[in-house]
């Protein structure tokens, strides 16, 4: 029963910050000032070094998201890094990725996205659960 299939599909894996993963964002803040800067200059399109830009990770999650989303009757549930899931609230709400961190995204939250006719809506964003 595909209802009951749980699918790991690595294009939908939190963004790559390269040698900045796992570090507080004041360190590399500190010890990179010049790299600090340029992300702050091209939010969307700067690549940590060795790692990966927001456009880079829209470029790898929205065409999983399509195709996942692709079948009408389908109701699906996408378990992801806040990355990920702002990635695809920006492209849903044609919002640019240099503001993404204006969506708010907490640990645990609930994105409920709702297909009608060949459009989304977004019927809940960043919806904490009671404990």
């Amino acid at each position: 029963d595909r209802a009951k299939e749980v699918m790991i599909y690595p294009a939908l894996s939190e963004i790559d910050l390269g040698e900045w993963d796992g570090r507080p964002m004041a360190e590399v803040r500190a010890n990179d000032p010049e790299s600090w800067q340029a992300r702050g200059e091209d939010f969307a399109g700067f690549r940590p070094p060795g790692g990966e830009s927001f456009t880079d990770l829209q470029q790898r999650v929205i065409p999983i998201f399509e195709a996942l989303t692709a079948e009408d009757d389908t109701d699906l549930l996408l378990v992801c890094h806040a990355g990920v899931n702002r990635v695809i609230l920006c492209h849903l709400l044609e919002v640019p990725l240099s503001n993404l961190f204006r969506l708010g995204q907490d640990p645990g939250c609930l994105n409920v996205i709702e297909k009608s006719g060949k459009g989304f809506q977004l019927a809940a964003v960043n919806r904490v659960l009671p404990p």
